[in-house]
């Protein structure tokens, strides 16, 4: 199975609050939603940007998985586009949160109970990838936000990572970075291997595709 992060910084290493690449940098994000199976997005960044998670030309294919993990089980209903247009995403939770998300979702989504991670807690994504890898989505896109970057790299489970470096720097302390979590991914870094770099004289942005390195962590 391939897992690939893709995210936009700024030059200080910030993917949020209020930050958004490029048209350019949002035209690379759709193509490879249309390259990949699936995508999977962290509730927090759901709630805060309501994504989509459309490919080219504004179009959902009816064959793509999109999937909202989510810990807590509060999902935002209201002007989420997600809900109305194309086939329905599938939420994975905790169990214990599923009916009341089925409550609240009243079709809407499928909604799929996981257990706890026993390590890093919240949702296990071992069964989240599992329940995707059986549904034919062996190529997935991880779209954020910072604490599910970071869980799903500490996993172990990522094998690529797509960031776009934008020309802007946010500055704000306590800001979302690319990965947030609490001890450091390596020892104390994780390494990664280069496998593509280009930019854009149109936008200014640095486009890097790095490869995770197995057994660096």
């Amino acid at each position: 199975m391939r897992v690939s992060i893709i995210a936009a910084m700024t030059l200080c290493g910030r993917i949020g609050p209020g930050f958004k690449g490029s048209p350019v940098d949002r035209a690379f994000l759709e193509e490879m939603r249309e390259k990949t199976k699936a995508s999977l997005i962290g509730a927090g960044t759901f709630r805060y940007q309501g994504c989509e998670m459309k490919g080219a030309r504004g179009r959902v294919p009816e064959d793509r998985i999109r999937a909202i993990i989510t810990a807590s089980g509060e999902i935002p209903l209201e002007s989420r586009q997600i809900f109305i247009d194309g086939p329905r995403p599938l939420i994975f939770t905790l169990k214990e949160r599923v009916p009341s998300l089925l409550q609240l979702l009243k079709g809407r989504a499928e909604v799929i109970g996981c257990n706890s991670d026993r390590v890093q807690g919240g949702v296990s994504l071992d069964e989240v990838f599992h329940y995707l890898d059986d549904m034919g989505a062996n190529d997935i896109l991880v779209e954020g936000g910072a604490i599910l970057n970071y869980n799903v790299m500490k996993s172990g489970l990522c094998t690529d990572l797509y960031v776009t470096i934008s020309p802007k720097v946010l500055g704000l302390r306590g800001a979302p970075s690319l990965m947030d979590g609490p001890e450091p991914l390596g020892d104390p870094t994780l390494d990664l291997e280069l496998v593509d770099l280009r930019h854009s004289t149109q936008s200014g942005e640095v486009f890097l595709h790095y490869r995770v390195l197995k057994g660096a962590r």
